[in-house]
């Protein structure tokens, strides 16, 4: 995944989102990356039941302005798909080609209690108020820094010794 810098602008949208800029090939499109629509691109892309209209969701999902996005890649379809597959590794960690294979220690569904218990002691944080101010980025670095003495500390460290 890629990091914002410190000077990275977060580009505020009118609906009270932020963004980040992504470069494509020279160009510049907002990639809205909190940590809210990181899940919930996880949840749509991990679903049985995944057609066509949970890809219209993801892109909406990604990009502050889809049409913009694919303007981005001067309308090509095939350019806009490795758009969608880079922005989802390179933004979220999400791999939507199936050519990474490094096993997660949590899996933020069946892990979901842990996360907001875990977060709320070790950070005083309460998910339902920073999930959508939160980016995807810090919300990882979080939780990869748990103390060993929260639950999903503990369960991490557990995993990983196996």
């Amino acid at each position: 995944m890629i990091e914002a810098a410190l000077t990275t602008e977060r580009i505020t949208l009118e609906d009270g989102r932020s963004a980040i800029p992504y470069e494509w090939r020279g160009e510049t499109v907002l990639v809205t990356d909190n940590a809210l629509n990181a899940l919930t691109i996880y949840e749509l892309m991990t679903r049985e039941d995944a057609g066509e209209q949970n890809a219209v969701s993801i892109i909406s999902l990604i990009f502050a302005d889809p049409d913009d996005a694919f303007c981005a890649c001067d309308f090509n379809p095939i350019e806009f798909g490795k758009l969608v597959s880079s922005a989802l590794w390179d933004v979220f960690g999400i791999d939507n080609e199936g050519g990474r294979t490094e096993e997660p220690l949590w899996d933020p569904v069946e892990d979901a209690a842990l996360v907001r218990v875990s977060l709320r002691a070790a950070y005083g944080i309460d998910w339902d108020v920073a999930r959508l101010a939160m980016s995807w980025t810090e919300f990882v670095t979080l939780v990869s820094a748990l103390p060993i003495e929260t639950p999903l500390g503990a369960a991490i460290y557990y995993r990983d010794k196996r």
